[in-house]
């Protein structure tokens, strides 16, 4: 029996092309490698644009505040391509997937990659945080810190 492929939605609030978004391109063409469908949604034109640039789909999403405006757009685009998943990187857009999949329902897959000494922890991150189906650490020390 396989597993049906999943629809998966990768977010970057990032304003230029660079580490989380090439990082984010790179885990897309290895879902599409493997049979999944991958959706990347950015803040940034010129982000959307280097992704279709690798002839990867994106949206442009608003980004530049987590609000409600901001979360209805992102959920709009979830349920336009019927994402089963969301795989975010940055605080923002941890918050802003938690708002999101209040109206689109989803697993969300967060990869922490802070430098900080300790997590977010504004009323709306620990929500976020509650949502999240699975937390990647990029390294022990990130892992030890959230820990």
């Amino acid at each position: 029996m396989t597993a049906r492929p999943l629809s998966v939605a990768l977010f970057t609030s990032a304003r230029t092309w660079r580490g989380s978004s090439a990082s984010l391109a790179i885990i897309a063409e290895g879902l599409v490698q493997r049979g999944h469908r991958a959706h990347l949604l950015a803040g940034d034109e010129e982000v959307v644009e280097a992704f279709a640039r690798l002839g990867l789909p994106a949206s442009r999403v608003p980004a530049g505040d987590t609000g409600l405006r901001e979360a209805r757009a992102v959920a709009a685009v979830l349920r336009e391509i019927g994402a089963d998943v969301i795989l975010v990187d940055r605080p923002r857009d941890l918050r802003l997937a938690a708002l999101a999949s209040i109206r689109h329902p989803l697993r969300i897959v967060n990869c922490y990659n802070l430098s900080r000494s300790r997590p977010p922890n504004d009323l709306l991150s620990r929500l976020a945080y509650r949502r999240v189906g699975l937390t990647i650490f990029v390294s022990r020390d990130s892992a030890a810190r959230i820990g």
